[in-house]
């Protein structure tokens, strides 16, 4: 990525920042973006904490409790996309001790696809 290209990407993703800053839709955000494997883009806005007025840092430590789903989620579609893995298989194919059993003792088939659309029941 050359500089130009970087100088770009900087203001629009700042401009985003600001933008929801300004609009209330996030009080802070610390914001790192790599590309090639090299960090082009680091920014820490707005708050960490709105009521006592103390800035966003880079080093802030945020609790992800509920967004697990979507970063786990994220993370099997890319190696989708890269055919390292697909949905019709077996979970057993990659996690070979997740056995769960019905109330009849029978170990049931969960594939890919159902974990990541939450249909396993």
């Amino acid at each position: 990525m050359n500089d130009s290209s970087r100088q770009g990407l900087a203001f629009r993703v700042d401009q985003a920042i600001n933008l929801a800053i300004e609009e209330r839709r996030l009080v802070g955000a610390v914001v790192l973006i790599g590309v090639g494997g090299k960090l082009v883009y680091r920014r820490a806005a707005g708050m960490a904490d709105r009521e006592q007025r103390r800035p966003m840092t880079e080093d802030k430590i945020f609790l992800i409790a509920s967004v697990t789903k979507p970063i786990v989620t994220a993370a099997a579609m890319r190696l989708i996309e890269l055919g390292e893995l697909r949905v019709q298989d077996p979970v057993t194919k990659w996690l070979p001790e997740f056995t769960p059993r019905l109330e009849t003792g029978e170990a049931p088939e969960i594939t890919i696809h159902q974990l990541l659309t939450h249909s396993t029941g």
